[in-house]
């Protein structure tokens, strides 16, 4: 965008024109009214696609979208992860076969840790995830490196706390805790 070079015989070699987001676009070049021109003249691009970039991070999220709230422990619940480009475009090209992501946990996962499903134009919608104990956690998920990422690439939840499950048993020791004696 901006102002461009000074044009020689009526020719511009090369202007750099970045694109952040993903879609169909063109490009509109408009007389800047200090030469020859009017100020009203224009030119326009064909119509062209941009693609996202390279596998960059992951977004982990409650299933449906946005933060991840309270939890209890020992009870499933639902996360989706969206496979992103480094301006925050979905990276549709992560897709299929080997295009997943590893599941683990600052708090301890009783189940849903190790390798996800596959994901779909670059999302997981839902994948279960179990914490077992109580405390403030995040869920990291961290490419595969079966598909088009390195490995190397990583999205971390929000924090939420996870608390206890409804009373299940009682335990019974010795004053100050552990066995009692004979």
């Amino acid at each position: 965008g901006g102002a461009t070079a000074t044009f020689t015989n009526g020719f511009l070699a090369s202007h750099s024109v970045t694109i952040t987001n993903t879609g169909s676009f063109t490009v509109t070049a408009t007389d800047s009214a200090g030469g020859l021109g009017t100020g009203t003249e224009i030119g326009v691009t064909n119509a062209f696609t941009v693609d996202p970039g390279a596998l960059d991070h992951f977004v982990v999220e409650a299933q449906g979208g946005g933060a991840i709230g309270t939890q209890t422990a020992g009870t499933a619940f639902n996360i989706q992860i969206t496979a992103e480009d480094a301006f925050n475009n979905t990276q549709t090209f992560f897709d299929g076969a080997g295009n997943t992501a590893e599941i683990s946990s600052t708090g301890t996962l009783s189940a849903g840790a190790g390798t996800t499903a596959t994901f779909t134009n670059g999302f997981l919608a839902s994948h279960s995830v179990t914490i077992s104990n109580t405390g403030s956690f995040t869920i990291t998920a961290t490419d595969s490196a079966g598909g088009i990422g390195s490995g190397t690439e990583n999205g971390v939840s929000n924090s939420f706390t996870v608390d206890p499950g409804a009373l299940d048993h009682f335990l019974v020791e010795a004053a100050g805790g552990g066995n009692i004696g004979t």
